[in-house]
């Protein structure tokens, strides 16, 4: 171990360290029979061949560039050779991925080929599960986790001490020895920040000028593609289909089918087991439990057929696939700002989302990727690349965060893909109606501290109107499961759920169904408790951590005043009655007609105004995260002052209906107080 130099480490001398008996982090101890037979399968990687020729590049640059295929091994050796040749540095090293998953399943496989106990010397950090230690020197997390630690460290002093870095296309360095950006081609929001902060950290005049490429062939094996002749709106049929025909009439090998939505791997697995004997149906999303997800990526004695959604496309390694079946779909989410409305739409897939998926088929073996689509949809419907997440979200959030971070003229922010400015206007609208930044767009004090909340930021005001109320321990509850409400759930019939869980359940019934789950002691009455109520136990103990996290910051008090703090939090997201149909309303100021989602209690209650957490398109416009509210609560708020309420070019009053509702509540309230 004393013969490495800090970045003047040779392949040589690492490989003499790796392929050692005695192990080089374990004083006494030898390495086992299972690293050996890894390391074997390692030296095969195309990335381990150009060993040397990496480390050269490392050691003459500030910045690499690395692309390659899948396939090389990128992601899991690269780090490890920067690992050996920081080692003396006794820095940490950071790799980010795009996703929980994929952070999490390389750091279990990269300790196995270092023959570490996860959480050693090789780690992970995701939301609310961190895998680390003191002793850990690679760490594996999600841009999001990186980025949230900018805001406490703007110039990453964790991860840069010579301040190098690498941008992998799949890297960059800096009180980290080197932070490594993996998967950067796929331009979440959270990663393009990244780059644009490590830039400022660099002090580049341009993206990456003086960067210096690196390239590693993959070890790809020849994939035979075909498609359809015709078109067909039955694409789940189709798969399934085509799966049962490889199983039965094709040699071994597993099957990968990439499917658009959860539903669809639900329902598929289900008609699959049914349909076949003797084939393992699994399945992989980003909201399946722990355990089930797990069992993708061990081998099986039978064939197996994976269902997944675009969450096994990149940074995910799955051994034994032989046979792709690629739907051509992705669930895509989208953001309109002139109405404040999320969309998720079911759209084709780009081209280079295409390709990533066929190169599954290719790891191991030659393969096959059959395409549910025509080749002229590919070639005519098919856009290039996937459009960067910061050209279709909500950017209220990202501008939250920069501003907390010290970047004041957000629209002049040097991205790498500059969004429309509509977008930045609207999260600066709303970030002003919340309190967070002022008239000058400057972050308030109240903006510095919602920005450190792990979770949406409006519920910042959320807890300071329940502590006023005395009903902050509740709103906390509330909060953390909303965070979670997507993932608390297993996927069951609407049917079984609604018998389970009271019709006209609100948040705050749903609170004391979880709340009698954390009085529970024994495991097996808390597994009982959950099966009976279709509830993910695994989430509701991340929500049960999270609750802890917010607890911290607030004295926990009583009361029953938890729909007013909520209305008076989430005004911005208020909607009134519309009269054209049962359970329809119109946001306030945008005048946009939404109807209540399908699975919210308040479902025929008919309430005057309620206020929503969100506000999406999917097959219809619709609010979600409904709770109703009393005008009276809201009178006061400078938002629903005539001079604010929204207006029509000529002048006029855009929702007649709201003005008149606000005016009989002054009345009422007027009335209240004088008697």
């Amino acid at each position: 171990m004393d013969l490495l130099k800090r970045n003047k480490s040779t392949a040589y001398e690492a490989i003499k360290l790796e392929d050692a008996k005695d192990h080089p982090l374990r004083k006494d101890k030898q390495h086992s029979a299972r690293y050996f037979e890894l390391l074997e399968a390692r030296r095969k990687l195309p990335v381990s061949s150009e060993r040397q020729e990496f480390l050269d590049v490392y050691h003459s640059t500030k910045v690499i560039v690395l692309s390659s295929e899948t396939g090389s091994g990128k992601t899991t050796q690269i780090p490890q050779f920067v690992f050996w040749d920081e080692y003396a540095s006794k820095k940490r090293i950071i790799c980010t991925q795009t996703r929980r998953l994929a952070a999490a399943s390389t750091a279990q496989r990269v300790s196995e080929e270092m023959d570490a106990k996860l959480g050693e010397e090789v780690g992970y950090s995701i939301r609310f599960d961190n895998r680390t230690s003191k002793e850990t020197r690679l760490c594996y997390a999600t841009d999001r986790i990186l980025f949230h630690q900018a805001k406490v460290d703007p110039m990453f002093s964790d991860y840069v001490s010579r301040r190098r870095f690498v941008l992998v296309y799949t890297l960059t360095h800096t009180r980290q020895a080197c932070i490594i950006l993996d998967e950067a081609h796929e331009r979440t929001l959270n990663t393009d920040i990244l780059m644009a902060l490590l830039k400022k950290v660099l002090l580049f005049v341009k993206y990456f000028i003086g960067a210096k490429r690196f390239t590693v062939s993959g070890r790809i094996f020849p994939i035979e593609v075909g498609y359809i002749e015709n078109s067909t709106q039955d694409y789940l049929s189709l798969a399934l289909h085509t799966a049962k025909h490889i199983h039965e009439q094709d040699n071994e090998g597993d099957i990968l089918v990439f499917l658009p939505t959860t539903d669809d791997c639900e329902e598929g697995s289900a008609n699959l087991r049914k349909a076949t004997s003797d084939l393992d149906v699994l399945q992989l999303y980003s909201l399946l439990p722990q355990h089930e997800q797990d069992r993708v990526f061990k081998r099986s004695d039978k064939r197996r057929c994976i269902l997944a959604t675009n969450i096994a496309e990149a940074g995910i390694l799955i051994d034994g696939v032989v046979y792709v079946i690629d739907t051509g779909l992705v669930m895509q989410r989208g953001f309109s700002p002139r109405i404040g409305c999320d969309t998720l739409t079911k759209t084709p897939i780009s081209k280079a989302s295409a390709r990533q998926r066929a190169l599954h088929a290719g790891r191991t073996s030659p393969g096959f990727c059959y395409r549910m689509y025509m080749k002229k949809d590919f070639n005519e419907i098919c856009l290039p690349w996937t459009p960067p997440a910061i050209l279709q979200s909500d950017l209220s959030e990202m501008v939250l965060q920069l501003k907390a971070v010290g970047f004041h003229d957000v629209a002049n922010f040097d991205y790498v893909d500059p969004p429309h400015p509509e977008p930045i206007f609207r999260a600066l609208e709303d970030l002003f109606w919340m309190g967070f930044v002022d008239e000058d767009g400057s972050i308030t004090i109240k903006g510095k501290q919602a920005a450190q909340l792990p979770i949406h930021r409006a519920w910042y005001n959320a807890f300071a109107e329940a502590l006023s109320l005395g009903c902050s321990d509740e709103m906390i509850t509330i909060a953390a499961l909303e965070a979670h409400s997507s993932r608390c759930f297993f996927a069951h019939s609407l049917f079984v759920i609604r018998r389970t869980w009271p019709i006209n359940a609100s948040f705050v019934r749903t609170k004391n169904q979880v709340e009698d789950l954390m009085g529970k002691d024994a495991d097996k009455a808390v597994d009982e408790w959950c099966a009976h109520a279709f509830l993910n136990r695994s989430v509701l103990e991340e929500e049960a951590r999270l609750r802890q996290q917010l607890k911290e910051s607030f004295r926990p008090d009583y009361d029953v005043n938890i729909r007013k703090a909520l209305a008076r939090s989430f005004f911005y997201r208020s909607a009134i009655r519309n009269p054209a149909g049962p359970d329809w309303y119109k946001t306030v100021h945008g005048n946009w007609p939404a109807g209540l989602h399908p699975d919210s209690s308040l479902v025929g209650s008919q309430h005057g105004w309620v206020i929503y957490g969100g506000f999406s398109y999917g097959a219809y416009q619709y609010l979600s995260s409904v709770t109703a509210v009393d005008p009276k609560w809201l009178i006061d708020l400078d938002y629903f002052q005539d001079a604010n309420l929204a207006k029509k070019r000529d002048g006029r009053l855009k929702q007649p209906q709201v003005f008149y509702s606000l005016a009989k509540a002054r009345e009422a309230q007027k009335g209240n107080t004088s008697a």
